[in-house]
């Protein structure tokens, strides 16, 4: 998945955006890379499968490292259901938990 191509394109993409805020990105600087590009890189395979297993489990959590614009790497804490097709998101920075 592209955070964007051309312009958001979906409430998805506009989320990932919203989220990659948080780690010190403007939005211009996420336009047509792809999320893998912000994860650690031990963590793609994880958040890969777990991308997978949402489309077809009501629920699925995993931790990853996110990249911060300054080089660190922040603990990501997500939670996510998946209604008809639909999924729900939320994340949040347990790096100093």
């Amino acid at each position: 998945m592209q955070v964007v191509g051309e312009g958001v394109k979906t409430e998805q993409q506009l989320t990932i955006l919203k989220s990659l805020a948080i780690l010190g990105y403007e939005a211009e600087e996420a336009i047509g890379k792809s999320y893998a590009e912000f994860i650690h890189p031990d963590d793609r395979g994880a958040t890969r499968d777990a991308l997978i297993d949402s489309t077809a489990k009501p629920n699925v959590h995993i931790e990853n490292r996110w990249r911060h614009k300054e080089g660190a790497y922040r603990w990501i804490d997500w939670a996510s259901s998946n209604d008809e097709g639909t999924l729900f998101a939320t994340g949040r920075d347990v790096t100093d938990d």
